[in-house]
């Protein structure tokens, strides 16, 4: 058992964000610990940069105006928006169990 004392607005806060979710303040805590346990699996971001880097072929890196910074940063940026995208639309883990 844990017990998490907070400041009486972010109990507040809590109590809103969890009624929004239909769920208990409990449960939301739960998911959210999870969640956040779950993300330190994930790599780092520098290591999803280089590897996003090391996939683009070179050509992708030069565009009309031979900016490569430019055309370089906007690709990176389309790759994390739909990876983000799809972790934003993946569930929340439910708990199973006692």
């Amino acid at each position: 058992m844990l017990c998490v004392r907070l400041p009486p607005q972010d109990e507040q806060k809590l109590t809103s964000v969890a009624a929004r979710a239909g769920l208990s303040r409990s449960e939301w805590v739960r998911r959210v610990v999870v969640q956040a346990m779950n993300d330190e699996k994930r790599p780092a971001p520098f290591a999803v940069y280089t590897e996003l880097l090391s996939q683009l072929p070179a050509a992708a890196l030069q565009g009309p105006t031979g900016d490569e910074a430019r055309n370089h940063s906007a690709i990176l940026k389309d790759r994390f928006a739909a990876q983000y995208a799809a972790q934003q639309s993946a569930p929340l883990p439910v708990r199973k169990g006692p």
